[in-house]
């Protein structure tokens, strides 16, 4: 009788170890993430979400490249790569997603960016979802918001794996650029009627440094509306051409730009990617590269 008791005793104590140790376990799993938004707000999860919906076309790449896909349950229209995301369910476009979509397909966090979506995200908040907002204008913001969503989704290991790489890609194109004698003023298109370019404080002014030119447009406007004189006032010697309507021959038909360097010399580019330069996403390495041999065709 007194084994009996004894054994008993033995095999509660066993099982009530084994039920602490899985209760901590789920006490670690469970506590909130915690990590910044680009607003300053903290993401409070129990543990990796399993089901996101990414409003941002470079998220969506990022969430790939990390080969966190499992997770995504939505996307928008404008997802497009990898060519997987394709079939992706969507959920609308950038500025107006169907918000009864988003809601039907429960996820536990969505990825959205802003000022572009600033209202769907105060509408989606409003209906209770968690909403993580990232809006890098940085190479290195840029490399942060890949380290974020790594460690969102759990794939930290992952992440590190690819900025490593991106980080020698740039470490590559530097030295290269570090080579020319001379660099060539630079206008980047990416807007008509009104024109817009893009500023120098922006990460694609960042990329149009790293791959050598230098940007005619200064200031703190990251993308601005410009004026026609101004362009003619900076004479730039490429000109880049980002926006479907913009053509070559337009442009040469704008009053007084026939005499711009860039014209004159034959530098106006329109086989431009923009997908590659205008995304804040592990793809910009491949941004620079296009923009180096763009501005630099005899160095390729």
């Amino acid at each position: 009788m007194i084994k009996r008791i004894f054994l008993f005793l033995r095999i509660f104590s066993n099982l009530w170890i084994l039920l602490f140790l899985f209760s901590c376990g789920e006490q670690r799993e469970r506590v909130p993430v915690g990590i910044l938004d680009d607003r300053g707000v903290p993401l409070s999860l129990e543990g990796p979400p399993e089901r996101i919906i990414s409003l941002v076309p470079s998220i969506t790449e990022i969430v790939y490249a990390l080969n966190g896909e499992s997770s995504l349950v939505g996307a928008t229209l404008y997802c497009n790569y990898p060519p997987e995301a394709q079939r992706l369910p969507k959920v609308g476009d950038l500025v107006n997603p169907s918000l009864e979509r988003i809601v039907d397909l429960n996820p536990d966090l969505l990825f959205a960016t802003t000022p572009l979506q600033s209202l769907v995200i105060e509408r989606l908040e409003g209906l209770g979802l968690n909403v993580f907002v990232l809006q890098p204008e940085s190479v290195e913001a840029i490399e942060n918001t890949i380290q974020k969503v790594g460690q969102i989704i759990g794939r930290e290991r992952e992440a590190g794996t690819l900025l490593q790489k991106m980080r020698e890609e740039l470490a590559r194109m530097e030295e290269r650029v570090g080579s020319l004698n001379e660099r060539r003023r630079v206008y980047l298109e990416i807007g008509i009627n009104p024109l817009i370019s893009i500023g120098e404080n922006s990460f694609v002014g960042e990329l149009i440094q790293r791959a050598g030119g230098v940007n005619i447009l200064k200031g703190n406007d990251p993308y601005p509306i410009v004026n026609p004189e101004r362009v003619i006032s900076q004479d730039p010697e490429v000109i880049l051409l980002a926006h479907p309507a913009s053509t070559r021959e337009e442009v040469m038909k704008r009053l007084g730009w026939k005499g711009i360097a860039a014209i004159q010399e034959g530098r106006v580019v329109t086989d431009l990617d923009p997908d590659l330069i205008l995304r804040p996403g592990p793809r910009i390495v491949e941004g620079v590269n296009l923009l180096f041999q763009k501005i630099y065709p005899e160095q390729n």
